[in-house]
């Protein structure tokens, strides 16, 4: 089983929760509002993006609707190093393949 952390604690993120195949295992989501961190959405708990690599995940899912907020997303986790990490986004589509 893949563990993977859901980027966007909102409605979009709190759907994809709902719809993981049995391959995978969401371990929190993280999000980018400082008042979200510490709450719970669908029984996970909301992390910083910084805090959501401490649950060690196999991958990223961009969870946001907009095509430009998942850009914006993308673009942080680059300038965080995250990358070369798989991530994708609502659609399925690999944003950046690992090594």
């Amino acid at each position: 089983m893949k563990k993977i952390v859901l980027f966007g604690a909102g409605q979009a993120g709190a759907a994809v929760s709902r719809l993981l195949g049995a391959d995978w295992e969401a371990v929190c989501f993280a999000d980018n509002d400082r008042e979200k961190w510490g709450a719970f959405l669908e029984d996970l708990p909301v992390l910083s993006p910084a805090e959501s690599l401490l649950r060690e995940p196999d991958c990223f899912c961009l969870c946001a609707l907009n095509a430009g907020r998942r850009e914006q997303m993308a673009r942080q986790l680059r300038e965080q190093g995250i990358f070369p990490m798989p991530v994708c986004d609502l659609h399925g589509s690999l944003v950046r393949r690992r090594g």
